[in-house]
């Protein structure tokens, strides 16, 4: 009975032993998985203190806290320079009521704000300023051939027109003309750029063409602008000529 007691003794104490290997590496596996996020969001937190800690990116900070404090901006900021961070940040609350402040990954729902994001300057690098010369020079000469096209046909037929006509006229050839001028665009760059392609770019025909219809509208209107102010000049100069001349008449 003492042996089979030792044994059982031995057996308890072996079994205590496995019970509690396998609650310690359960343990450790739990603070292992707990403490993995800890230490990446540390690293992450290092690395980003690292990136905001240059004097350009304290500037970028004091400036961005000062728009926050007027409660003039509230967001999450990345500035990158040669495909690097050089300063990345949140700002502000992402809710007000419940006081819950903004984090470099929240979600925001900018509606079409983000058109705005769309607009940008386009470089052209130093090699392609020659290029860019000819075509707006080509195009800058388009524009005066048909706005001279088009005083000719204003001198011709806007005079015997009322107003309401002359504005059906001015629209009708501002929208042809630049049907026109979109077109004779469009054949430069085919005659110019092996490289272009005219199926993808055909569906922007419309839009080109409606820019340069805008633009001759705006100068008829100018055109007419002129026109009109000259002949109210003529008018009230010969209208203070009769009334000096009828004067004169009057003191004789």
């Amino acid at each position: 009975m003492g042996i089979i007691k030792d044994c059982s003794d031995e057996n308890i104490q072996r079994n205590g032993i496995r019970r509690r290997s396998f609650l310690g590496g359960v343990t450790a596996a739990i603070a292992g998985m707990t403490l993995l996020p800890i230490q990446a969001s540390c690293q992450k937190s290092k690395s980003v203190a690292a990136i905001n800690d240059s004097a350009t990116a304290k500037e970028i900070d004091a400036f961005i806290k000062k728009l926050t404090d007027e409660d003039k901006f509230s967001g999450a900021v990345l500035m990158a320079k040669d495909d690097k961070p050089i300063f990345q940040k949140a700002y502000g609350l992402t809710n007000k009521d419940l006081n819950v402040a903004n984090q470099l990954n929240t979600k925001f729902n900018v509606a079409s704000m983000g058109k705005m994001f769309t607009t940008f300057l386009t470089v052209v690098p130093p090699e392609n300023y020659l290029s860019l010369f000819y075509v707006k020079a080509f195009r800058a000469l388009t524009g005066f051939c048909l706005t001279c096209v088009l005083r000719q046909i204003y001198l011709r037929f806007a005079a015997n027109f009322l107003i309401q006509s002359i504005v059906l006229l001015v629209l009708g050839c501002a929208v042809v003309f630049g049907c026109v001028w979109a077109g004779i665009e469009v054949g430069y760059y085919l005659l110019t750029s092996p490289n272009f392609n005219f199926v993808a770019n055909a569906v922007r025909l419309p839009s080109y063409a409606l820019d340069y219809a805008m633009t001759l509208t705006g100068w008829s209107a100018l055109y007419f602008g002129i026109k009109h102010w000259r002949a109210w000049q003529a008018e009230r100069d010969t209208a203070l000529e009769a009334v000096a001349l009828a004067n004169r008449k009057t003191n004789c």
